[in-house]
């Protein structure tokens, strides 16, 4: 008797996350990349987000976590910082489409902006390309 209420709040709670409007998995079924360092997979519109481990990056030719080795660029590539501040830098291989971090002198990572955004530099966050300034947007500054 308790499995079988346990199994119906289960189905309850996926019946919830398929009906809910912010549900990224709505109408997918498949995985979502979020970023070199993680991923969401949709399943019966249930999205559950995996962790890569340490030294592993998203691999979206194999649909999960890799060896960087394996992975091109920008989640296997890496950049120089060895003279670089701590921050995060738009990498304008991609358009700006993506930035990496740089801490301590040594390289973090890359992740991806959403969709439609670029990376705003002084803002250190993803932006729309009509907010953020040139190179990586088309802001235009006027002067008074």
């Amino acid at each position: 008797m308790i499995q079988g209420m346990v199994f119906a709040l289960v189905l309850l709670s996926m019946t919830v996350l398929v009906v809910g409007t912010d549900n990224p998995c709505q109408n997918h079924t498949g995985n979502i990349e979020i970023g070199c360092r993680s991923y969401t997979t949709c399943l019966l519109g249930v999205a559950v987000t995996h962790e890569c481990g340490v030294g592993l990056v998203y691999n979206s030719q194999i649909g999960r976590c890799d060896q960087r080795a394996n992975v091109g660029p920008p989640c296997g590539g890496s950049e120089d910082c060895s003279h670089s501040a701590n921050k995060r830098y738009p990498d304008y291989s991609r358009n700006c489409t993506s930035y990496y971090t740089c801490y301590e002198h040594n390289f973090l990572g890359f992740n991806y902006c959403p969709p439609g955004l670029v990376y705003h530099d002084r803002m250190q966050t993803c932006d729309w390309p009509r907010d953020t300034p040139p190179p990586c947007g088309n802001k235009t500054t006027t002067v008074l």
